[in-house]
Order: structure tokens, then C-alpha cells, then sequence
């Protein structure tokens, strides 16, 4: 969120912050921003619309490539798996918008004679496999190298590879321009940050890994109605196991807990009922139909296992609690998101404090988990430095972690907020980023909301003092 607060305030990523992935994530965010506010207003706003979009893409594309029935099935599997697991704006599925929407421009134009409608469909697919890497890099490389032996297969091959291939070009240089530092984007996004989280693939190996989530269900019926189709349509049958792959090396190389990120379980399932809409040989339509009635099962299981993840926010009860939360923030736009208690109530208090006691010319540097307090104050964040803390990663150690600790050491902020406690999985920042003496020598502690201390810059003429415990 602090993000997007960033862009919306004007800061660049790369330039002004450290970020780990591509912008596009943050300036969509930022839209949502700029036409409602900072706070929940915008957070539902987006996720309701990006929801929606692909609820409705994935309808159109079981009506048109299997039966009524089949979309409603798939699009209501879609309105559980999507974004509820999470519930809040991710750059995971925001990769994945980009890349149902390519799925839906391919897959619509399907039978059409035009062929500038195909051109078009080609360009567009290549332009948005490019906007999902520069969302999330791992989600968009797996789209473009999947959509790369799709187009292969395609009847209008001809017309669409090229095309392809020319929107992935004006993708890249749209982007580029957009990132305006390049040598920034791949410092941070690739050598600091990606390059190291190449060790999530280690399980590629494993059958178990890759067919959980219901897909060992969805791979058994497709590859029977393979068996049983009377004339093998091979770009249907490419489609489905390339859209599969994606779906499933996206979700072994993200963080996100793996059965619970499955955003495209639905469109997976539009693709299944197409398959298994083939004709079929006179003596296998029982097959048919046993096939359809799994697919139907597996679609309302799949669907009901999506709605308990919604339930329990599956995606956040990697912290070891319930991330439902029994306190409702009191401040500006978050007024009624719930969140946990100590939190929540700690947060209302230092927004009054910083409200009250900090004017606003002063600078402030958020050195705990509640980066949230910038835009809740109105302020700009600060500058040069990474817009979450995470230790060994955010900053990385070496040239990053040097930069980050001389950048606040030469400009240092007028108050520090950080915490005292080893609750975070970035432990007490101060001593990550080797700050200590730094803050020892410069700052007095002036207030002390349970974990949260808030530190003040001394005037010159003052001695030093104790850091408190």
C-alpha cells in the first residue's frame, strides 16, 4: 500500500524507492487512488473491478467455447479463487489480469475469418503477456513462454506470430519508458531481489507439487476426453496443459501459501469444459458424459474449497494467527477495516500523535511494519528506501543495504517510528541495518505505544542518551 501511496504522491520506483518486481502493479493501484482516496474505498474499488473483469471474461469463454451452464459453473468457481483467498490488491493477480485477458483476446477470436481481428488479437496477446512480467516478473515470463508454443498450435498461426511478436515489442519499449531506469529496475527487480528466489523452484521435480490444488482431478479428465475425441483438436488440447503449467509454476515460484494461490482454477476449468465438449465416437458418448458429470464435481468441489479459503483468508494464516482481526481501525480512509487488536489500537494512537505533535514539514521514517502511517498522516514517505523492510531480503544485504543505512545516516529524518520487540520477521530494524550507534548518538526517545517507539532528532546542544529497551 505504501507503494502506491509513493506513485500517488509522485515518487518514482527504482528512482525514489526500492521495489522488488515491475511497476505496473503500483500505477494501477495509484488509479484507484487518485479517483477515491487512500483507504478502503479504493482497496474494495479495485478489487471489485478487476473481480469482476475476469468473472465475466471467464463466463464469455465457457459460453462460447463449451455450453452456458459450463460458464456459469466456471465463473462462479472464478468469483470464489481469484481474489477472495486474499482479499486485498496483489501484484500476484494483478500478473494474472493481464494474462486472462490475453487468454480471452485468443480464445474469442476463435473461428473468425478477419484477419485483422486476428492481427489484433495477436499484438494485444503479446502486449499483455509483456504488462503481466512488468507486474510480476515471474507470473509474466511463464504467460509469454506458454503463449509462445500456443501460437505455434494455432490454426492462424501465421497471421498471429507475427504480431506477437511485434506487440511484445512495443510492450517492452512502453514499459521501458514507463520504468524510466531500466539499469535501476534490473538491480532491484532481478540482482537484488529475483535472481535469489529462483530456490522456490526446487519442488518442480515433484509429481506431488504439481498436481495439487485439484489439478491432478482437471489432468485425469482432460487427458481422457484427449483419449476419447473423434478428431483431436491439438491447439484446444495445447491450450489447456500450457494454461495449466502457468497456473502451476506461478503458484510453486510466488510467496504466497500455495493451495490457496489459484486464480486461475476457474478459467482452467472453462478451458476443461471445452475440452470435454469434442465429439466423440458413437460408442464413447458414455465416457462423454461420465467425463462432463466429473468435470461439474470437480468444478463444485474446487468452487466450495475456494469459498473456505475466502472465509479464512487463507493467503495471510502463514503468521501463525487469525488474520481476520477484532479491532476496527478508527483513522481517515481505513475507518472499520478490521485488523488485529494491539495493532489496530496502537496505529489510531500514533496517527493522533504524528496528527498532533509532528508538524508537517518534519520528515518521518517508518522503520517498523506500519508504512501504512504515511498515507494515513497525509505525509510523504521517505525517500531512498525500500517501501517494506524485510530482513535478509528488503534491503538486500551489501551494495543495497550500504546505500539504504548512508542515505539515512546523510539525511537523516526529523522522528524515526520502529519497534523494541523481536515480533517481525524483519527483527528490530535498527540493528539490521546497523543503525544503532547512528540513532544512539542523534535521537531521543520521546513516546511509546506497546511495541512501537518513536524517536526525535536532537538539537545539537543536547547530550546523549539510552535507547530504550
Amino acid at each position: 500500500m505504501d507503494a502506491s501511496w509513493r506513485i500517488y504522491r509522485g515518487q518514482l520506483p527504482y528512482i525514489d524507492f526500492i521495489y522488488f518486481t515491475g511497476p505496473i502493479h503500483l500505477y494501477v493501484s495509484a488509479v484507484f487512488v487518485s479517483l477515491l482516496g487512500f483507504g478502503k474505498n479504493a482497496i474494495l474499488a479495485h478489487l471489485v473491478t478487476v473481480s469482476s473483469v475476469i468473472i465475466i471474461l471467464t463466463y464469455l469463454i465457457g459460453k462460447r467455447l463449451a455450453s452456458r451452464q459450463a460458464a456459469l459453473f466456471s465463473a462462479a468457481l472464478t468469483a470464489a479463487c481469484f481474489y477472495w483467498p486474499i482479499s486485498h490488491p496483489w501484484y500476484d493477480q494483478t500478473a494474472h489480469f493481464w494474462g486472462i485477458i490475453a487468454i480471452s483476446t485468443i480464445l474469442l477470436t476463435q473461428g473468425t475469418e478477419n484477419s485483422a481481428r486476428i492481427r489484433q488479437a495477436g499484438f494485444l496477446c503479446g502486449f499483455l503477456c509483456v504488462l503481466s512480467f512488468f507486474t510480476k516478473s515471474n507470473v509474466g515470463a511463464f504467460y509469454l513462454a506458454a503463449f509462445s508454443f500456443i501460437m505455434l498450435g494455432m490454426p492462424a498461426r501465421r497471421a498471429l506470430v507475427p504480431w506477437y511478436v511485434v506487440g511484445i515489442l512495443a510492450g517492452l519499449l512502453i514499459n521501458l519508458m514507463i520504468i524510466r531506469s531500466p539499469s535501476l529496475y534490473y538491480e532491484q527487480a532481478f540482482t537484488d531481489y529475483g535472481l535469489k528466489h529462483v530456490k522456490r523452484l526446487s519442488n518442480l521435480p515433484t509429481l506431488k507439487d504439481w498436481l495439487t490444488s485439484g489439478y491432478l482431478g482437471m489432468v485425469l479428465i482432460a487427458l481422457g476426453s484427449v483419449i476419447i475425441q473423434k478428431n483431436k483438436c491439438w491447439w484446444q488440447i495445447i491450450f489447456f496443459f500450457a494454461a495449466l503449467t502457468v497456473a502451476i509454476l506461478s503458484s510453486m515460484s510466488g510467496s504466497m501459501i500455495r493451495e490457496a494461490n489459484i486464480p486461475l482454477q476457474g478459467v482452467l476449468m472453462a478451458l476443461l469444459f471445452m475440452l470435454v465438449s469434442q465429439p466423440v465416437a458413437s460408442n464413447w458418448e458414455w465416457a462423454k458424459k461420465v467425463l462432463q458429470t466429473a468435470s461439474y464435481l470437480i468444478c463444485i468441489f474446487l468452487t466450495i474449497i475456494a469459498v473456505r479459503y475466502g472465509l479464512e483468508l487463507k493467503v495471510w494464516t502463514y503468521i501463525g494467527k487469525s488474520p481476520l482481526g477484532q479491532y476496527a481501525i478508527k483513522t481517515g480512509g481505513m475507518r472499520g477495516w478490521m485488523c488485529d487488536q494491539k495493532t489496530g489500537e496502537n496505529l489510531d494512537d500514533l496517527v493522533k500523535y504524528i496528527n498532533k505533535q509532528i508538524p508537517k514539514h518534519d520528515t518521518l521514517l517508518v522503520l517498523t511494519n506500519l508504512q501504512i502511517l504515511y498515507a494515513l498522516t497525509g505525509r510523504d514517505s521517505f525517500r531512498h528506501v525500500p517501501f517494506i523492510f524485510t530482513q535478509g531480503e528488503v534491503p538486500a544485504l551489501g551494495k543495497q543495504m550500504e546505500t539504504v543505512r548512508n542515505h539515512i545516516m546523510a539525511h537523516p529524518p526529523d522522528w524515526v517510528i520502529t519497534h523494541t520487540d523481536y515480533t517481525f520477521s524483519n527483527t528490530l530494524l535498527i540493528q539490521y541495518l546497523d543503525l544503532f550507534d547512528f540513532l544512539h548518538e542523534r535521537y531521543v526517545p520521546v513516546e511509546k505505544w506497546g511495541i512501537y517507539l518513536m524517536l526525535r532528532k536532537k538539537p545539537d546542544t543536547l547530550s546523549k542518551i539510552e535507547l530504550a529497551n
